[in-house]
C-alpha cells in the first residue's frame, strides 16, 4: 500500500531503519541450514553472498559458492527490497590479494572481472574481505585496489564497502573517501571475544583513523567461542544451554546474548554510527532468542517512529501505523507496533491518537 508523502511504504521493516543498514553475511556452505527462501529479508537492508575471492594473475575463483544458490540469493534479495553485495575473499580465502593488488596489470584485470561479474549476476556492489593484511606495502597496494575498484564500480551505481579487524590498519588514509562502509570485525579479540567495552573500543578505534561515523558499521557475532578458540553457533548454544538474555556466557562458552546485542545497537544508533553486520545469518534462532529480532527492536526502542524519514514525527507516520499494522495483524512484529495501540486496549481509535499527539507531536 501507499500513502500521500511516504517514500517508502511497502511493510518490509527494513524500510523503517532510515539510514541504518542491517547487514547479514550468508556463505554459501550453508544452504541446507538456511535455505534462501527462509531468509528473513524484512529485517536486512544487505545481504552478503561469501564468497568468491582473487587469483594471482586478477582472475576470479568461484569454487566456494553454488551457482544456482548465488542466483536465488540475489533474486531473494532484491524481491525483498535488499542490497545484494559480493564477498571477495575471507580468512583463509585471501592468498591471491598480494600478489594480485602488487601487480597493476593483474590488479586492473581483478577490477573489471569483479564489476563485469556484479553486472553479469545481478550484485549491487562488492565487500572486500582482505585477512590478513600484514605488510606495509600490502596496505599501500590495497589502497589503490580500493580506490581503482570503486572508480570503476561508481559508473554502474554498485557500492564497495570494506571488512577490517577490530584494531587493524588494513588501508591507508586516502582510500577512505572511495569507501561505502567499512565493516569492523569486532569479535574474535581474545576471551571473552567480542564484550560491549571491546566493541566499542574498535568502533572509536577506526573512527580515530578518520572514518566518517556514518560510515562505520559494527560487525556482531552470532556464535561463541571457548578460550581454546572452539566455535559454537548461537543456534546451538540456545538448544542445549538455553541462557538468558542477560547471559554472554555458559560452560565456558562467550558468545553475545540478547542483552548485549541491544545495547550494542542502542550505541550504534544513538552515535549517529553507520549499522550493524553480522557475522553470520544462519547461525541465529528463529525463535524469541533471535538475535536478529533483538537487533532490530532495539534499533526502533532507539529510533522514533519515523516512518518516512523525513527527520520529523507528524500524522503522515500514524497514518501509516493506523492503516498499515491492523491490517497485517503486526506481521513484521516489533516494538513500533505498541507505538500504534498507544494504551493498550486492543483498538485503534482517538485515545490512541490524543496520545500520539501527546508523545510525539509535542
Amino acid at each position: 500500500m501507499a500513502l500521500s508523502g511516504v517514500t517508502s511504504c511497502s511493510g518490509q521493516q527494513h524500510d523503517y531503519y532510515c539510514d541504518t543498514r542491517v547487514i547479514g553475511y550468508y556463505p554459501d556452505w550453508h544452504v541446507s541450514k538456511l535455505p534462501v527462501s527462509q531468509i528473513r529479508f524484512d529485517k536486512f537492508t544487505h545481504l552478503i553472498y561469501f564468497s568468491i575471492y582473487p587469483n594471482a594473475d586478477g582472475s576470479i575463483n568461484t569454487s566456494e559458492i553454488t551457482p544456482s544458490n548465488q542466483a536465488a540469493f540475489v533474486q531473494g534479495c532484491h524481491s525483498g527490497e535488499v542490497k545484494a553485495i559480493i564477498c571477495a575473499g575471507g580468512w583463509g580465502l585471501s592468498a591471491g590479494f598480494s600478489p594480485m593488488a602488487g601487480n597493476a596489470a593483474a590488479r586492473s584485470a581483478f577490477v573489471t572481472n569483479i564489476v563485469q561479474y556484479c553486472l553479469t549476476n545481478g550484485f549491487d556492489g562488492v565487500d572486500l574481505d582482505w585477512e590478513p593484511v600484514t605488510s606495509e606495502l600490502d596496505k599501500v597496494n590495497y589502497s589503490l585496489l580500493i580506490q581503482e575498484l570503486k572508480t570503476a564500480l561508481s559508473p554502474h551505481n554498485l557500492s564497495l564497502s570494506i571488512a577490517v579487524s577490530a584494531q587493524g590498519s588494513e588501508f591507508n588514509s586516502a582510500a577512505i573517501p572511495y569507501i561505502d562502509w567499512v565493516g569492523v570485525m569486532a569479535y574474535d579479540m581474545g576471551t571473552p571475544h567480542s564484550t560491549y567495552d571491546d566493541s566499542i573500543a574498535a568502533l572509536l578505534h577506526w573512527q580515530d583513523r578518520g572514518v566518517p561515523v556514518e560510515r562505520l558499521v559494527l560487525g556482531v557475532p552470532f556464535y561463541g567461542r571457548k578460550a581454546d578458540g572452539a566455535y559454537f553457533a548461537y543456534e546451538y548454544i540456545v538448544a542445549n544451554y538455553h541462557p538468558l538474555p542477560s547471559q554472554d556466557e555458559v560452560a565456558g562458552i562467550y558468545f553475545n546474548g540478547i542483552d548485549t546485542i541491544q545495547r550494542k545497537t542502542a550505541y550504534v544508533i544513538q552515535n549517529s554510527f553507520g549499522g550493524i553486520s553480522i557475522w553470520e545469518i544462519p547461525e541465529d534462532t528463529t525463535d524469541e532468542s533471535s538475535l536478529l529480532t533483538a537487533i532490530t527492536n532495539a534499533i526502533h526502542l532507539n529510533r522514533p517512529p519515523d516512518l518516512d524519514c523525513d527527520g520529523k514525527i507528524n500524522f503522515v507516520d500514524y497514518d501509516f501505523f493506523a492503516r498499515y499494522y491492523p491490517a497485517s495483524g503486526c506481521t513484521n512484529s516489533n516494538s513500533w507496533c505498541d507505538s500504534t495501540d498507544l494504551d493498550a486496549s486492543g483498538n485503534l481509535d482517538f485515545v490512541d491518537i490524543a496520545l500520539f499527539t501527546t508523545m510525539w507531536l509535542h
